[in-house]
């Protein structure tokens, strides 16, 4: 009766297993005149719902365009946000999401108009897929490529961690904000430098504690060449606890 009971047991625990691999939805999006399609990013909220960053570009004038969805827990489209680009010397790059758990998403990339015009990009929109507020940060140094983290600390405001170029000194920063979520208000900015790092850090990691201490992991090289790795602290209120 017990090896009945505990072979009954695991048959139970392998078709629960197997139940939970299937998969539960699955959806396309297709852009008329299109010549490119690239996903770009997923997340998804505590509440099911998945927000997906999607790059266009047509085929006939090459205007860029990225392409907010949001999709609810059983795979229907719940709302659809074009974000136009330049058509020549300019580009935004989109690449990294914040979900407010069922009141949309928060989507962040970086701008470039090949003219040492260089800004971080914040938009968010709510859970009907209007945009609630967008703002930008000026950064002549940012690092143009895909190298941002971002999440929500516990009292609901926005931290995002990105690194930007230091020719000028020699050294590349980490630079941490963090903002008001209901209005996109800036409430700090910290750069911090990579210590003796060349280039511009990257960013590897983001992690926040329950008293909303800010905990970075960054990577690269030094002036040296050598593999560099860095871990960074910083506080709530934007002070630096360590940087090493």
């Amino acid at each position: 009766m017990k090896k009945t009971l505990l072979l009954f047991m695991a048959m139970a625990a392998f078709l629960n297993a197997a139940a939970q691999s299937h998969l539960q939805w699955s959806t396309s999006e297709v852009t008329p005149g299109s010549q490119t399609n690239i996903f770009k990013g997923m997340k998804t909220d505590a509440g099911g719902n998945t927000y997906v960053i999607n790059f266009t570009q047509s085929a006939a004038n090459f205007w860029i365009t990225y392409r907010f969805f949001a999709y609810n827990n059983a795979g229907v489209k719940l709302w659809q946000y074009d974000n136009d680009s330049c058509f020549s010397n300019c580009n935004d790059m989109y690449s990294e999401i914040v979900p407010v758990n069922n009141n949309g998403a928060v989507f962040i990339g970086t701008y470039d108009d090949v003219s040492s015009q260089r800004q971080l990009r914040i938009k968010r929109i709510d859970a009907n897929g209007n945009l609630v507020w967008h703002t930008y940060i000026n950064n002549s140094n940012l690092a143009i490529f895909e190298n941002i983290k971002a999440d929500l600390n516990n009292n609901g405001q926005l931290v995002i961690v990105y690194s930007s170029n230091g020719f000028s000194s020699g050294s590349g920063n980490f630079n941490v904000t963090q903002m008001d979520l209901a209005t996109g208000n800036i409430l700090w900015q910290l750069p911090i430098p990579g210590n003796s790092m060349q280039y511009a850090p990257y960013v590897d990691d983001l992690q926040i504690n329950s008293g909303n201490d800010i905990f970075i992991s960054g990577s690269g090289t030094d002036s040296s060449g050598s593999p560099a790795k860095y871990c960074v602290a910083v506080s709530n209120s934007g002070s630096l606890i360590y940087n090493i």
